[in-house]
This record gives structure tokens, C-alpha cells and sequence, in this order.
């Protein structure tokens, strides 16, 4: 491989751990105090 593919490589790894660690410190969708959900009973 020559020196272009392997920066491509590079940026392509870094764009993808700035995303990862975006969606995993910033849970806007899911927040961390939401209380565990019983599963329903079933009809007897």
C-alpha cells in the first residue's frame, strides 16, 4: 500500500472513533436515570 491509501485508512479509523465517542458520552436519545421496565404478565 502506498502512503496515500494508508492516511485514508487513518482519517477513515479517527472519523470513525470521534463518532463512536460522540453517541457514547453524549446519550441524548437514552438517558442513564430510566427506570427498568417490568416485562407485562401474561394472561393466565
Amino acid at each position: 500500500m502506498d502512503k496515500a491509501g494508508v492516511a485514508f485508512l487513518v482519517l477513515i479509523c479517527i472519523l470513525v472513533a470521534l463518532v463512536v465517542s460522540i453517541l457514547g458520552f453524549v446519550p441524548e436519545e437514552v438517558p442513564t436515570d430510566v427506570p427498568e421496565v417490568t416485562p407485562p404478565t401474561p394472561p393466565r
